[in-house]
């Protein structure tokens, strides 16, 4: 598994590219895939400086891998639930 280590002045990036992508967004409003991406950059970045999100996308990271998880067709055997009525 890779882990991203962000130092203070990441952290400090991560905050200013967060504030500067509306304007950023304004600029290319004629390129629409370019505006796609930059939504999807918007989101990632709000992600990664969301220190409890991480948190717990770690967590789940671990209990993928060390087999935690349920399949969805498992969990539906053990909640004794048919598919076809969800």
């Amino acid at each position: 598994m890779t882990e991203a280590v962000f130092t203070a002045k990441d952290k400090a990036n991560l905050e200013t590219l967060t504030e500067e992508i509306p304007k950023i967004r304004e600029i290319l409003e004629g390129f629409p895939k370019l505006v796609s991406h930059m939504e999807s950059l918007e989101e990632t970045l709000e992600i990664l400086s969301d220190k409890e999100a991480m948190r717990n996308i770690r967590a789940a990271q671990k209990d993928v891998e060390e087999g935690r998880v349920y399949s969805w067709e498992k969990a539906l055997k053990e909640l004794n639930i048919d598919e076809k009525d969800l």
